[in-house]
């Protein structure tokens, strides 16, 4: 997704790795965001890997503008404003992500206050950096553009289907400015080339 800009020590649109976990940017990345260094879970690696690769590529910088989807209560809108950067974080409403189960199971956010609990930015700043908006990915508003990147963690699987997902990748990207990032990641599906899971809560791409 990176094309040619893609950093050499990082790795372009590919699967997470025990090597990528070991890595010395992953350990940086991670205690950055006050991760744990040593735990071996995907979640933290999209963490690291959305991080880094924005760092690579110089975008975690005073004024550079992010657009953050489904952000649930990832710490990476708080540590990118204490970068510098302007976020705008987005999440699904609160009665439908009650519904789908991300409210009960603390995987949303549905105030500002719910992005900074681990303290990366401190309270001004955050509030000077940080912005919240309610957005549901199948629908994004036009209003929303002119960013230097958008990312999203393991979140366009959750659109309903693999169209739905597909057409959420294409879609946001008339939220960047010429020559944006986007960086997303999602879950992918390692048993067959011919079958898959489609058209539930979950699909695999």
């Amino acid at each position: 997704m990176f094309g040619r800009r893609a950093p050499k020590d990082l790795p372009a649109s590919r699967l997470c790795t025990h090597a990528q976990m070991t890595s010395d940017w992953h350990k940086q990345a991670a205690e950055a965001l006050r991760e744990s260094t040593t735990r071996m879970h995907r979640k933290i690696w999209e963490f690291t890997f959305v991080t880094a690769t924005l760092d690579k590529l110089g975008l975690l910088r005073e004024g550079a503008r992010g657009l953050g989807f489904a952000v649930g209560k990832e710490p990476l809108p708080s540590y990118f404003a204490s970068r510098g950067c302007e976020i705008v974080a987005s999440d699904l409403d609160f009665e439908r992500a009650e519904e789908a189960g991300w409210a009960t199971t603390d995987q949303h956010a549905s105030q500002l206050e719910d992005l900074n609990q681990r303290g990366l930015c401190d309270p001004e700043t955050f509030a000077n950096k940080v912005s919240f908006e309610v957005v549901d990915m199948n629908a994004i508003p036009d209003t929303l553009t002119g960013f230097d990147f958008t990312w999203s963690c393991c979140a366009f699987e959750h659109l309903g289907s693999i169209h739905q997902g597909s057409r959420f990748v294409r879609n946001q990207m008339k939220c960047l400015k010429p020559g944006g990032i986007a960086i997303h990641t999602t879950e992918f599906n390692l048993s067959s080339n011919d079958e898959t899971i489609d058209h539930q809560g979950t699909v695999l791409f």
